[in-house]
């Protein structure tokens, strides 16, 4: 399922306000108090667009239900990068609790460990980058305005401040407000406030940035990102990706028993479709979920008796329910537990496995894969 996701530009009249000669001097272009959303946008833009590196220290509080709480501060870097197809930008990134520091350098991603004296060149990077320790300092709307989409309006307006919210609404219902706290002479942020909330699956998680001591282009001293001394005073670590569920193939598959979630009895034995297609997805898994309609199309290109998928989850049962109903998801899916995982050796999500008419386990997928369609029709 193709997200869209479309910018709607609000026209919002300010009826009466009190601003003197020295402010409108240094609000860019705000002369008086009757202007459009979209004409304040492009001035963010272009003042954003003076900025090529920014350094800062945040405060970011993170909220879970309300009941637990993360408060943790750091510092980041952000320089300007227009060969950089997923933020715009590079990045450093280091909260103070960890002793690790995040490199993020045209779509390569390296977390370095001052313990150990070590660094780890990630191979798996995207948009999930900012969700490492450093990545999490990182605050994309200081460079990059159009990252987080949604409806934009203004939400209030005073001779030192303006706020502008982004509103969007996901396919799972799932609804994202963004209020972004501007300086009004500066035009850069000093607080964000970001809240999800899904109402069906019981969710709501909010993240408020506090941005201070902001130094842009000249004012900053030192960039991290172009003294990235580590790679010649640090040893590479490895990455170990545990692949011991590739000790199952050409084997036997397990015998299994489950419950559907519509409460249907489901045994390995008695599945008559040639070939089977085991989907081991958790709801907190971000890949899981955006694999799920990748999945739900492969099931409408062949018939129960050449394939049969079943996905399983084994925690946030009615979460779970919930989200397949709302997205559309038609394959069956499973009830799972800790002894399922162990026979199958999930230890990691999502996982794919792939059995074939004689209930040999053919191929095992560390995550989605393209490939996984034409080990079906090779199996057929």
């Amino acid at each position: 399922m193709k997200l869209k996701y479309h910018i709607l530009v609000l026209t919002i009249a300010l009826s009466s306000c009190q601003m003197n000669k020295e402010n409108q001097t240094n609000t860019m272009g705000i002369a008086d108090c009757s202007y459009n959303i979209d004409s304040l946008c492009n001035v963010v833009l272009k003042k954003q667009s003076q900025i090529s590196l920014v350094k800062y220290n945040v405060r970011r509080v993170d909220t879970f239900d309300f009941e637990n709480v993360w408060d943790n501060t750091g510092t980041a870097t952000l320089l300007r990068n227009s060969n950089d197809s997923i933020f715009g930008f590079s990045f450093y990134g280091k909260r103070n609790d960890v002793d690790r520091e995040n490199f993020y350098i045209e779509n390569r991603h390296f977390q370095v460990f001052n313990e150990d004296r070590t660094y780890r060149i990630e191979t798996n990077y995207g948009h999930h980058t900012l969700g490492s320790p450093g990545g999490q300092m990182v605050i994309v709307d200081l460079l990059n305005f159009d990252y987080y989409k949604g409806d934009i309006s203004l939400e209030s307006i005073d001779n030192n401040s303006f706020v502008i919210r982004k509103i969007r609404d996901t396919p799972d219902s799932t609804i994202i407000i963004r209020d972004i706290f501007y300086d009004i002479k500066s035009y850069i942020p000093y607080k964000i406030h970001n809240c999800v909330s899904n109402e069906s699956l019981g969710l709501r998680q909010t993240s408020t940035f506090y941005i201070t001591n902001v130094k842009i282009n000249k004012q900053v001293e030192r960039n991290e990102i172009t003294n990235m001394s580590f790679l010649a005073d640090y040893s590479e670590k490895q990455i170990i990706i545990d692949k011991s569920a590739n000790d199952l193939l050409l084997k036997q598959s397990p015998p299994f028993a489950l419950y559907t979630f519509n409460g249907d009895s489901l045994e390995l034995n008695n599945i008559k479709s040639k070939v089977i297609l085991l989907d081991f997805w958790e709801l907190w898994c971000g890949p899981c979920r955006d694999a799920l309609p990748k999945i739900e199309e492969l099931s409408t290109k062949f018939n129960r008796e050449d394939l049969y998928i079943i996905g399983i989850v084994s925690e946030n049962l009615e979460a779970a329910k919930k989200l397949v109903s709302n997205e559309g998801i038609t394959f069956t899916q499973a009830d799972g537990n800790q002894e399922l995982k162990s026979k199958f050796k999930v230890h990691s999500f999502p996982r794919y496995i792939l059995i074939d008419k004689n209930r040999i386990i053919k191929k095992i997928y560390y995550g989605y894969s393209d490939n996984i369609e034409s080990d079906i029709k090779n199996l057929l």
